[in-house]
């Protein structure tokens, strides 16, 4: 039996190998960007040039998906400070901590495959980074990506304002777009910040990078005990309201934060807010 080519998909993926090739050489070329992909957008094994440190590495990708995040984080770098003006204090804030013996800590809040926490590894590689992950696909294959940076641990789990249980309650949908919801019947652990930033291991470690994307959980996160967000000199979050409509889901957030002495700054997909000490 001969099977059917599906020309459409044949098409789209020839014309992303072409894409993919002339901005690698056009980034080669012109010296732009901390970060060249090398790999063809058809590899599930991307390898990719790091400018600053001279070096290669590589991650595992399951799907387009995945392949939209490794270009989101380290081609258009969506966590990247050099656009910010206050980027270049952010970075002498992590020096200090260090010089004065203070271990930097950086949280990832639905840390997907693992792709955001390389990425701040590779910026500040002697801050101590946890990613944060309910999905069992998605924590598994985060372990494995960041298997040889020692600086990086995962805990499967969600990110709540209270301990509790959860549930992730679109399991059909892409391993991006997972949303959890309190549930006392569910299996899923829900670790409140105040909770997680007690754990003895981060004894030793200061606040110094919170990210997070959770997919419209953040209304919950919000909702109460948010001591901890001022302890974190930047806060970089994806907020969901173009997702969720008519439901002010973001609105917990901006009262918190509104609050306090930050800068608010949107760029791309993520409001960076930054606290007003640096």
């Amino acid at each position: 039996m001969i099977k059917k080519i599906d020309s459409t998909r044949l098409c789209f993926d020839f014309q992303g190998y072409f894409i993919w090739l002339f901005r690698t050489i056009y980034r080669f070329l012109r010296k732009s960007g901390n970060f060249i992909l090398l790999s063809s957008p058809l590899s599930k094994k991307q390898v990719i040039f790091d400018r600053q440190k001279n070096n290669l590495f590589h991650i595992s990708i399951r799907d387009k998906i995945d392949l939209k995040i490794v270009n989101d984080i380290f081609s258009r770098e969506d966590y990247g400070l050099q656009r910010l003006a206050s980027g270049l204090d952010i970075e002498l804030l992590y020096s200090k901590m260090l010089s004065e013996g203070r271990k930097p800590l950086i949280v990832d809040l639905g840390a997907n495959c693992g792709l955001a926490s390389i990425y701040f590894s590779r910026k500040f590689p002697d801050a101590k980074i946890v990613g944060v992950e309910p999905d069992e696909g998605n924590f598994n294959l985060a372990t494995l990506n960041c298997s040889s940076y020692s600086n990086i641990s995962f805990i499967q789990a969600g990110i709540s304002s209270d301990d509790g249980k959860g549930e992730i309650i679109n399991l059909d949908d892409a391993n991006w777009s997972f949303i959890t919801q309190i549930s006392d019947e569910g299996i899923i652990d829900m670790l409140s910040m105040n909770t997680l930033l007690s754990q003895a291991r981060f004894n030793d470690c200061t606040p110094f990078i919170v990210k997070i994307d959770i997919e419209g959980f953040e209304r919950n996160l919000f909702e109460k005990n948010t001591e901890w967000l001022d302890k974190f000199p930047l806060l970089i979050i994806e907020l969901h309201d173009w997702m969720i409509p008519k439901s002010a889901n973001s609105q917990n957030f901006l009262r918190c934060v509104s609050k306090l002495n930050r800068d608010f700054i949107y760029i791309n997909e993520n409001v960076f807010s930054i606290k007003n000490i640096l």
